[in-house]
């Protein structure tokens, strides 16, 4: 019997997949498993891995069955606004603060695509807002809001 793969990138995902779901299963074997009303410590690694497994197989199945997708080049800006948007938040998070840094984080990573300029703000604004309340407000993390002007 020959199968025929057009896919193999696919293939060699949804197989790698199988393997390490398979070996966190192994690995997780040794561990006290429990109940769901009474969880042991193999519980959660041994579910997580049953279910990578069956991830595996699904991407193997769907590599012996589809075609081969054809897979775009990145588009250069998108890419650099991106890493930007990463680096700005990485230099500007201490000096500035949360809202300041996620507000122009957000503006930045928005124009890796087309962007208009009063979406960006209202989606900058609305990022800054819920980031401080859910980190600061909520989560009580000693992170500062707004540049401490001495």
């Amino acid at each position: 019997m020959v199968i025929k793969c057009q896919n193999w990138r696919r293939l060699c995902a949804g197989l790698l997949l199988l393997v390490f779901g398979l070996a966190g299963v192994y690995f997780a074997s040794g561990l006290k498993f429990g109940a769901a009303a009474s969880m042991g410590p193999g519980f959660l690694p041994t579910i997580c891995s049953w279910l990578i497994v069956v991830l595996g197989a699904i991407i193997v199945v769907q590599a012996l069955r589809d075609d081969v997708d054809v897979i775009e080049p990145p588009v250069p800006r998108a890419v650099l606004m991106i890493f930007l948007s990463i680096g700005v938040f990485a230099l500007v998070i201490e000096p500035a603060g949360l809202g300041v840094t996620v507000f122009v984080t957000a503006f930045i990573a928005s124009y890796a695509g087309p962007a208009r300029l009063a979406e960006t703000l209202v989606l900058s604004t609305v990022a800054a807002v819920a980031a401080v309340i859910v980190f600061v407000t909520l989560l009580g993390l000693p992170i500062p809001v707004w540049p401490e002007l001495a």
